[in-house]
């Protein structure tokens, strides 16, 4: 872990290093294109990078629309490629399309990175003598391809709410695809009307949170935004209202930025701190809740808002029900069959033990369950010895009163 820690922070003093001489390269160019001679004076170099340096600092960390995107890209790539160190297979508007999650800051930092991912690339081959070079002017033979921003956009520069992304659906039965083509048909309608909203409601461990993702991630909204009761815990005053009303109005400020955008708040009940005995919940929360859901994006501009919630009355009790355009009930797994689709797809059992397995069901007709309720009771079951795990997970599966 150490070696890891030290290899990666001289990839970044490397990315650096090269950073600042394609930097000053760049000065000497404008110099030379403007008739204007160095003198020597390391002033105006450092000027110039103070102000860069300044301006990395203050750059916003908002996600930038696609022209902006596009702009950023293009200063950096146009640099590489005037100093003859970008390959001809580097796409600009591929890395506009790729990078439409990450923040400015991010943006630039990719074009470093792949740099650097370049610049080790070499290095490696040099080590393994693949080729022959001078290790004192290897920089000037370093040429950035398409492969090093992809492996840099990977590797180092990662948006946010990617787990969220890569989450992976099991599709157990018809109910599960009748499920995603609403959700496909509302994100369709999102980019027609300019506003839609929907509320995933089920009990928990039913798996709304990966529907919804994948819901938005088919979307294809240039701009993605998660919310969740952890993001607001983990700010500097959590315990806050202003602050934390504040968090989700930049959120919503960011996602109106871009043609198309989609936020996902997933357990929307849990941001309103609602307490089911007292009945009460944040007033400034709630008021934040009800503005941002029923307004409209800027004019040319598509917003799709999806929330998912365990708790459906408490919703309604807040008055907040309303506010949504529709709702979609998560299914439950009814049927053996439905249970037997997953079990395959997981591959708990061997062939053998599967069906020995059925014969254990002939009596059973119906199971009540959630997708993520069962996976878990698969992965405990997965740690026992194969030669039980039939007769383990059928007890379990009684145990948890979920077979009928």
């Amino acid at each position: 872990m150490a070696t890891q820690n030290i290899e990666q922070q001289q990839r970044k003093l490397n990315a650096e290093t090269f950073q600042n001489k394609l930097d000053m390269e760049e000065d000497q160019r404008k110099c030379r294109s403007s008739d204007m001679e160095l003198t020597g004076d390391d002033s105006v170099l450092d000027e110039k990078n103070n102000e860069e340096d300044n301006s990395v600092k203050s750059a916003e960390t908002t996600s930038p629309d696609q022209d902006e995107r596009s702009q950023l890209l293009c200063n950096r790539v146009s640099q590489l490629r005037d100093n003859k160190k970008i390959a001809p297979d580097v796409n600009l508007k591929e890395l506009v399309i790729l990078t439409k999650n990450l923040n400015s800051v991010d943006v630039e930092l990719l074009v470093r990175f792949a740099m650097d991912t370049a610049l080790v690339r070499l290095s490696n081959a040099y080590k393994t003598k693949e080729i022959k070079l001078d290790m004192d002017t290897i920089e000037e033979k370093v040429i950035v391809t398409r492969n090093d921003f992809l492996y840099a956009l990977d590797t180092y520069i990662t948006p946010p709410f990617n787990p969220w992304l890569d989450s992976k659906i099991i599709t157990w039965g018809s109910p599960v695809n009748e499920f995603l083509e609403n959700g496909n048909l509302y994100a369709k309608v999102a980019q027609k009307t300019g506003l839609f909203t929907v509320l995933l409601e089920g009990p928990p461990h039913c798996g709304k949170t990966t529907l919804a993702t994948h819901i938005a991630k088919n979307s294809n909204f240039e701009c993605l935004k998660v919310i969740t009761p952890e993001d607001i815990l983990n700010l500097d005053e959590f315990d806050n209202e202003t602050a934390k009303c504040r968090y989700i109005r930049e959120m919503f400020n960011e996602a109106y930025r871009a043609p198309c955008s989609c936020i996902l708040i997933d357990d929307i009940e849990r941001l309103l701190n609602s307490c089911p005995i007292k009945q009460k919940c944040s007033t400034m929360m709630l008021q934040t809740l009800l503005v941002l859901l029923e307004k409209s994006p800027p004019p040319g501009h598509k917003l799709l808002i999806l929330c998912t919630t365990n708790w459906v009355r408490c919703i309604d009790d807040m008055k907040l029900l309303p506010t949504f355009n529709a709702i979609l009930e998560v299914p439950l797994l009814s049927t053996i069959e439905h249970l037997l689709n997953v079990l395959t797809e997981v591959n708990l059992f061997s062939k053998h033990k599967m069906a020995s397995f059925k014969a254990k069901l002939q009596e059973k007709q119906k199971i009540y369950i959630g997708i993520k309720h069962l996976l878990r009771l698969i992965n405990i079951v997965r740690e026992i010895d194969s030669s039980d795990r039939v007769n383990e997970f059928f007890a379990k599966l009684e145990e948890e009163g979920e077979l009928h």
